[in-house]
């Protein structure tokens, strides 16, 4: 297997924390799994910092559609 793998997992499974928690807050996030693996291995390789990652994050959360309808 590709070494990035292993080393992304702890990224990985952060970011897939945070996406449950936006979920469960009413939002999710706008982008396909491609991208958001290219940017878990951006975060784990450093090429991308907090403030920038938090600027993608802030592009790409949509309050979730059926939300209002699931509490």
């Amino acid at each position: 297997g590709d070494h990035r793998d292993l080393h992304s997992f702890p990224y990985t499974t952060l970011f897939r924390s945070m996406e449950v928690f936006l979920l469960l807050n009413g939002f999710e996030i706008d982008a396909g799994v491609d991208e958001q693996e290219k940017v878990i291995l951006q975060v784990a390789s450093g090429e991308l910092g907090r403030d920038e990652f938090t600027e993608w994050l802030g592009s790409h959360i949509l309050p979730k559609p059926d939300f209002a309808d699931s509490i």
